[in-house]
């Protein structure tokens, strides 16, 4: 008799596995799918604990699923001085929360990307407002770096190129200078890899970018989807250390387009 027991709720467990597999089976998604971000914001105050909320929808209408571990979100101000990067964490029908507290006033907007190891760009952005919405004097134009030779950690680095063009697939080449037979390791000790974070003037774009060649050499092939200044913070794991360098380029405009 208790082997007959055991044997139903076997059969049952079978039965309702094979009913959840059906109904979710294709259920796991990713941000290609997404329709529309509903943004749920209110007026943000300087220093103010605020949580940044969205919802994920599909073409139906209904929550997104499967991503919950890769959306990261990327803040910058109107002049890329500040940047913040978060995971935003899952609470449940396809929204995510992420708490924040901004130190000034002014515009900011928010990136929407997913991290997957693969390079990609935002999904979705949205333009907010910190503090009292006031007119903001004339400022200098953001400019790009007149000196490309920087210090990552203790390595003297030169970001190398050629001249950089719109919808044209580039190498960005970081040269460490380094001592004769001497080797370095571009992961961190658990194995993550190098990233960069590009933005351009505009905050039209962004770019979430990772090495195709961090053996030898730290490379990264990039296309810039329009001309103008971008600004890239980079994340570099030297010898299992992590160090972080910005960096801002010009975008080319071809004289013949």
């Amino acid at each position: 008799m208790k082997n007959v027991i055991i044997g139903v709720i076997a059969l049952l467990l079978i039965v309702l596995g094979g009913f959840y597999m059906k109904k979710y089976k294709n259920s796991e998604e990713t941000t290609g799918q997404i329709q529309q971000v509903k943004w749920q914001l209110h007026d943000m105050d300087v220093n103010e604990i605020v949580n940044i909320t969205f919802e994920l929808q599909n073409k139906k209408g209904t929550e997104i699923r499967g991503v919950n571990d890769h959306i990261r979100m990327f803040i910058v101000d109107k002049r890329l001085t500040q940047s913040y990067q978060m995971s935003p964490t899952f609470v449940g029908n396809g929204s995510y929360k992420a708490t924040h507290q901004f130190k000034k006033e002014g515009e900011y907007t928010i990136f929407l990307y997913e991290e997957t190891g693969d390079t990609t760009k935002q999904f979705a952005e949205k333009n907010i407002t910190v503090g009292n919405k006031v007119v903001e004097k004339k400022q200098n134009p953001i400019t790009a770096d007149t000196v490309l030779t920087k210090n990552i950690g203790p390595y003297r680095t030169s970001l190398l190129f050629r001249t950089l063009y719109p919808h044209e697939e580039e190498t960005l080449t970081f040269q460490f200078q380094i001592g004769k037979g001497q080797k370095l390791k571009f992961r961190s000790n658990t194995g993550e890899r190098a990233e960069l974070r590009i933005v351009d003037e505009g905050r039209q774009h962004f770019l979430y970018v990772v090495p195709n060649n961090d053996e030898e050499q730290l490379q990264f092939r990039v296309m810039f989807p329009s001309e103008g200044i971008y600004k890239i913070w980079g994340t570099f794991y030297i010898n299992g250390k992590k160090y972080e360098e910005q960096f801002t380029l010009q975008v080319q405009k071809r004289k013949d387009s």
